[in-house]
């Protein structure tokens, strides 16, 4: 990949020695220099990008396209496991990562490991290299490469590497696994109820309307709830007049929107939603309320709650592995863990371990968010001097209980939405028939009077 000409100003991410993170522009002849630079000063480089240069270097373009490569965790997975056995197998590291990018069809990810590659041929640490694209390469990803330059066993560090991505990787599949079925469940309920709406209920109001008598309230109530359910009015034309698949009228007033029907205040509630948390996406006041709802929902709340304590646990042990200091792994940690709830607590967490107060000790105030055997572990960790295991047998403890979770999560919540679409069906019917049971009891008690 070309790097930028002189005169080139780069826009960086990097991590200051108090493990908070630090942003800015400098200007530097290369990139080299600019991670240099960043280094000298005792900065941890996460991204190093070009915004800005001479009007000679037409490469800018695909530069910032090639850094901004983004890759899925699966094929993360699999980079990471073929450079360790490439590396294993004896080839150099700059041969196993252009090894690695031949037969990839992508090209942007093809130039990725050609870069890589050369950046290493030339001296650059791997470490150093791969942190030129955070979003493929993370912090705690790249502290496992610098740990394993260190010691001079990236083999090793490598071979962690894939099994700690293996094992996140299988957890997320059997953790989407269990969601996907409760989604896919209540879609279908959605859809049924609906078709009854849109569908049955008229019927049967046509046929209502030759008793002459008046409704009982609730199938009046889904009569008129069945006329505006339409969100849209739609009149398709070629249609017979008999075949009404929009229920409601087709007033110039209504169209297109039907803003009575429940369906439309839906939508527009889901789009008000969806617009609320992009807008929010980084307040951690609202992300930890949001949090606090979502980990004591029924059934569901305690398997994200232990998925992300399981990831941060993870986390803090690779960082501690990888040489970070427990501030700065706290930092990476909170971030990754998929909470705003516990990156509100890092905060309190980093500042109380720079004052040299225990980490057990502070994680203990916050018993709803970190559980008794977190708290424990990470206390005897620090009385043996060996936090890192300590946080990665936590983090296999919790697997165990996700894969205990998971395994019968599903049959509950496979019994807890019968039980829901039974119920909201059956109301239905029942209400639907109910004239039709009135109707029996009055001609049952007519015939009565005529014969007494």
């Amino acid at each position: 990949m070309a790097t930028a000409e002189l005169g080139a100003t780069y826009k960086y991410s990097a991590i200051a020695p108090d493990g908070t993170r630090k942003k800015g522009k400098l200007d530097a002849p290369s990139q080299s220099d600019a991670i240099d630079s960043l280094q000298s000063e005792g900065l941890i480089p996460i991204s190093v990008t070009v915004v800005k240069n001479s009007s000679w270097n037409i490469s800018i373009t695909r530069a910032k396209t090639d850094y901004d490569l983004k890759l899925k965790q699966d094929e993360i997975l699999v980079l990471t496991r073929q450079l360790y056995l490439l590396l294993r197998a004896g080839l150099s590291i700059h041969r196993a990562v252009l090894v690695v990018g031949e037969e990839n069809e992508n090209p942007v990810y093809v130039r990725m490991c050609q870069d890589l590659s050369a950046k290493v041929l030339s001296g650059m640490p791997l470490s150093k290299a791969m942190s030129l694209y955070p979003k493929v390469f993370d912090e705690v990803y790249c502290a496992y490469v610098a740990a394993g330059e260190s010691t001079g066993d990236i083999e090793k560090a490598m071979e962690r590497l894939a099994r700690v991505l293996e094992q996140s990787h299988q957890l997320r599949l059997k953790v989407k696994a269990v969601t996907a079925y409760p989604k896919m469940v209540s879609i279908a309920i959605g859809f049924l109820v609906y078709g009854i709406l849109a569908f049955l209920v008229p019927m049967y109001g046509k046929i209502y309307k030759g008793f002459g008598k008046p409704l009982p309230g609730p199938t009046q109530f889904l009569v008129d709830l069945s006329s505006s359910i339409a969100p849209f009015h739609i009149n398709f034309g070629f249609m017979p007049p008999s075949i009404d698949f929009m229920p409601g009228d087709r007033s110039i007033l209504t169209a297109p929107f039907n803003f009575a029907s429940p369906m439309f205040w839906i939508l527009v509630m889901i789009f008000a939603w969806k617009t609320f948390r992009k807008r929010t996406a980084d307040d951690l006041a609202i992300g930890t309320r949001i949090d606090k709802i979502r980990y004591r929902m029924p059934m569901l709340g305690l398997l994200w709650k232990y998925t992300m304590l399981y990831r941060w646990s993870t986390t803090m042990a690779g960082s501690l592995h990888a040489g970070l200091q427990t501030y700065a792994a706290l930092e990476i940690s909170g971030r990754t863990a998929g909470s705003k709830w516990v990156e509100s607590v890092t905060l309190e967490l980093k500042e109380a371990v720079r004052a040299g107060r225990s980490l057990a000790t502070e994680l203990g105030k916050h018993p709803a968010l970190f559980n008794a055997q977190l708290r424990a572990m990470a206390a005897t960790g620090e009385e043996a001097g060996e936090s890192a295991e300590m946080f990665a047998n936590v983090a296999e403890a919790l697997e165990d209980e996700l894969d205990a979770m998971v395994a019968t999560l599903g049959a509950r919540l496979e019994v807890a939405l019968l039980m829901v679409m039974g119920a909201v069906v059956g109301s239905l019917l029942v209400v639907l028939y109910l004239p039709i049971l009135n109707l029996t009891k009055v001609a049952g008690d007519g015939y009565s009077g005529g014969t007494s």
